[in-house]
């Protein structure tokens, strides 16, 4: 198996322009629907050829190892535009956000792309590198919002933003994922209300460094 490649070089690898970059996301939307669809470890570069109606040599010039691929096929889904909304009320654009979170996480692909990255995929190092990029991209996205929140003074400005998104999100995937119960838009309002009014409360807040005396 050979060295895996680090994220710049994947890419890098991954865009080039013209024919190149057509066939490259083709195979590399079929790699990520197989992951979905079967989970990482049945993906073969033999099952991802097939569905990207390319020859399987295509797949073994640029990707050595299936474990490449399925991280590249997951930067590529961190890098598509997710759009984040700025209606000019916290309140909204957090129902807003966490309704499409429980709307994307319950749809069958979205199920099954979050399976795969809780699954034996995260005993690869070249896949739990991806899924962490991954994660920190929604992350980031979701900070835009707080930072706006408490900039309004809508959520106190000690807020630990991490701590909030964990908090806005948990709920959701402990519902779909612990309990199995199905996620609707009234469920992540009530998250959304509790989530806000917690913050309000200094319950989210970076903790306090406690004073050092000499």
């Amino acid at each position: 198996m050979s060295k895996p490649t680090n994220g710049v070089e994947r890419t890098q690898r991954t865009r080039p322009g013209g024919r190149s970059a057509t066939v490259n996301r083709s195979i590399l939307e079929a790699a990520l629907t197989e992951i979905v669809d079967h989970g990482y470890g049945d993906l073969t570069f033999e099952s991802v050829a097939v569905r990207a109606g390319v020859h399987r040599s295509t797949i073994y010039r640029h990707w050595a190892n299936k474990e490449d691929l399925a991280a590249d096929a997951l930067l590529s889904f961190s890098a598509m535009s997710i759009p984040v909304p700025d209606t000019g009320s916290t309140h909204d654009d957090l129902d807003q956000l966490a309704t499409s979170i429980a709307r994307n996480i319950g749809s069958p692909f979205g199920e099954g792309l979050v399976r795969a990255l809780i699954s034996d995929a995260s005993r690869v190092p070249a896949v739990v590198a991806a899924a962490q990029d991954f994660w920190s991209q929604r992350f980031a996205l979701v900070r835009e919002v707080t930072s706006r929140a408490v900039a309004r003074g809508d959520l106190p400005p000690d807020l630990d933003a991490d701590a909030f998104i964990e908090a806005l999100v948990s709920p959701l995937f402990f519902r779909l994922f612990v309990t199995g119960k199905p996620i609707g838009a009234q469920d992540a309002t009530v998250v959304v209300r509790r989530t806000i009014e917690a913050a309000q409360h200094g319950l989210l807040s970076r903790p306090k460094r406690a004073d050092v005396s000499d």
